[in-house]
């Protein structure tokens, strides 16, 4: 069974609205675009990458569990 996608935070990309942040999944070499503070989950779902989760984000199903390889996170609230 393989494990959960994997992800590399890339810096972050100050603009004129709201930074944002790009993100790298594996496999697939798929990059996301999202907001600063908004959610992986978000950010994939925004930009294609097929990401599942069951229970709508909630943190409760871990269908949508990432590993990060490299960068940074936040803790999760």
């Amino acid at each position: 069974m393989a494990g959960p996608p994997s992800i590399t935070a890339l810096q972050a990309q100050p603009g004129a609205d709201a930074p944002t942040c790009a993100v790298a999944f594996e496999p697939g070499h798929r990059r996301a675009e999202g907001r600063v503070g908004a959610t992986l989950l978000a950010a994939a779902q925004g930009s294609g990458v097929g990401l599942s989760a069951t229970c709508a984000g909630r943190g409760m199903c871990r269908s949508c569990r990432v590993k990060l390889l490299e960068g940074s996170l936040q803790p999760t609230t």
